[in-house]
């Protein structure tokens, strides 16, 4: 881009946020700024034809249509009685313990997101009914406000989460394995699936800070506590029994495989509507028209969304504004220590400044690709990035759960952010936590794929670009005995460990097995020799045939000699001279 353009860009932003436009309003102009003034097309009637074929692609996108089905779920459960009992059932369990009331609300959020997906919808649903019952307990209002605003905000991160659909939509790794790693079961429905499964670690853990807080503050303000009844517990279990068992027969569903996460979301859809219908009796027919007409407002805003975001992105993808981002980070010679510190930095700024499907659809599509060469599993770089947007809907000025929060709690803004602010110190300690310790979000990955439960970053952080095919005949012969030495070497160790074991383990005293590895070691060390020799004998080859070409090259240049007659080189008879 041009300085000219560049300071008409920055004009454009600058007018449509003086207008107060809507933020998809903001996203389409840029990218259509952005493709027409650019250069990256030819005809500016192609702008329109690539935001069109962007949109169009969405349909064609399978995972996509668990989207508006799990908004559909979460709207009839919200309606319903769901959310109630699930409040009855942890009050019971929990109601004991020190700020046993505050530790239920966390855990009925846990719950509740689990089957929403939504972090407003929780902070609705649950928030509207445990906030005031936190009052009756006398616990501080401060308290209670930035608990339930806060504990709301696990919905993005607990399975089944929209915001992880989306993010495995946009994501250009399509969750392969970075070198180190063997955990990746490949894109879409299979990604999505891994994806859950790597949210589930990282919510436990916040839910758990947070219910430790919430312990403490209950004790230090001496609220009082239920006594632990164990038929009450059995009496809220069976009355809530069919809200528990959401969560565990769609991820169970999903994880046997007798579902994908697309199929899951109908699945969800029809279970809600059985369980508010036919058990519960909470929702009407009449009930369903105002429902689904709610449901489909908000799928229709978040398509406009994201259909103008992708429009942005292949802008991205046409000026390879993510491969010239990479080449730029990866020139700084960044470690992966700093680079996670800058991404995370980078990340709580535009939660401040963006909605999470909005940061979604134009960010991934960057710092995936950036992460990904560094030595980041992008399932980690997933849980990550939603981790830092989780915080966003806590922080000003668009953070979506203090608008809810302060809407439903008759607040207002200012004392709904002080509310919140010791809940996001909590949630910024567990985020450097999940950052830097990849087992919690990639162990329960590890684990389904039958390997060890500990992951580690591997060694080494850069990915090295693989070196082009070429060079001449001796150069290859060179490099692939040097292959050859570096992979007999690390065999021949292998076996000398193992032969030094073996003595150990015997005293001393020769085995059949130590016999067998002996003879082991002798016949690597020939194929050892043989080899080499072989590479040998190609690079020599190749050095004579070089210098045979460059000797024929050099005979073939060289200028014709004109024969000289007095030299040796037999002459032909010479005519006589006519006489006179």
């Amino acid at each position: 881009m041009t300085t000219l353009v560049i300071i008409g860009l920055i004009a454009l932003i600058l007018l449509i946020i003086l207008l107060g436009e809507p933020l998809y309003v903001l996203i389409g102009a840029v990218a259509v700024y952005c493709l027409l003034f650019s250069g990256v097309l030819s005809e500016p009637h192609q702008v329109s034809t690539a935001v069109i074929d962007e949109t169009r692609n969405l349909i064609d996108n399978q995972v996509l249509l668990a989207v508006p089905f799990f908004v559909v779920a979460g709207a009839l459960m919200t309606e319903g009685d769901i959310a109630t009992r699930l409040i009855d059932f942890a009050k019971s369990l929990l109601g004991w313990l020190p700020g046993g009331l505050a530790v239920a609300t966390v855990f009925a959020c846990v719950f509740f997101a689990a089957i929403s997906g939504s972090s407003p919808v929780t902070v609705i649903a649950i928030g509207s009914i445990m906030y005031p019952a936190l009052i009756n307990a006398n616990y501080p209002d401060r308290f209670a406000n930035g608990l339930v605003t806060s504990a709301g905000s696990l919905g993005i991160l607990i399975p089944p989460s929209i915001p992880m659909i989306v993010y495995a939509i946009v994501d250009p790794t399509q969750f392969a394995d970075p070198p180190g790693y063997t955990l990746s079961s490949g894109g879409g429905s299979t990604g999505v699936a891994d994806l859950f499964l790597a949210g589930i670690g990282p919510g436990l853990l916040i839910a758990a800070v947070l219910a430790g807080y919430a312990m403490f503050v209950g004790a230090k303000h001496k609220v009082p506590t239920t006594k632990f009844s164990f038929p009450e517990v059995a009496r809220t279990f069976q009355r809530g029994i069919w809200a528990l068992l959401f969560p565990v027969i769609l991820l169970g569903g999903i994880y046997s495989g007798v579902f994908s996460p697309t199929q899951a979301a109908c699945v969800a859809v029809v279970y809600a509507l059985i369980v508010e219908f036919f058990i519960h009796h909470s929702i009407k027919v009449e009930d369903l028209p105002r429902i689904l007409s709610s449901s489909a407002v908000l799928m229709g805003t978040l398509l406009i969304i994201m259909a103008l975001a992708l429009g942005f992105n292949r802008y991205l993808e046409l000026a390879q504004i993510p491969e010239k981002a990479v080449e730029m980070i990866v020139s700084w010679d960044l470690n992966l220590v700093t680079f996670l510190i800058i991404m995370n930095i980078l990340l709580l700024i535009v939660g401040c400044l963006m909605d999470i499907l909005s940061a979604i659809l134009i960010l991934v599509p960057l710092l995936a690709a950036i992460g990904f060469q560094l030595g980041v599993h992008p399932l980690h770089m997933a849980i990550i990035f939603i981790v830092n947007l989780e915080i966003g809907y806590l922080t000003p000025p668009v953070g979506l759960n203090l608008f809810v929060s302060s809407t439903i709690f008759r607040k207002k803004l200012s004392e709904v952010i002080r509310a919140v602010v010791p809940f996001m110190l909590l949630m910024l300690g567990t985020l450097l936590v999940i950052t830097y310790v990849p087992t919690i979000a990639l162990g329960p990955v590890s684990l389904l794929k039958g390997q060890s439960f500990i992951v580690n970053f591997p060694d080494k952080e850069v990915r090295e670009t693989p070196k082009s095919a070429g060079g001449d005949d001796g150069d290859e012969a060179g490099e692939a005995g040097e292959g050859d030495d570096s992979a007999g070497g690390s065999e021949l160790d292998a076996l000398m460990d193992e032969v030094d074991d073996e003595m150990e383990e015997d005293n001393g005293s020769p085995g059949s097995e130590l016999d067998g590895l002996m003879d082991e070691v002798e016949d690597e060390m020939e194929e050892e020799e043989e080899a080499k020799a072989e590479a040998d004998d190609a690079a020599e080859k190749a050095a004579e045939k070089a210098a045979e070409d460059e000797a024929k090259e050099d005979a073939d240049e060289a200028p014709p000699v004109a024969p000289d007659a007095g030299a040796g080189t037999p002459q032909p008879d010479a005519a006589p001279s006519p006489e006179p």
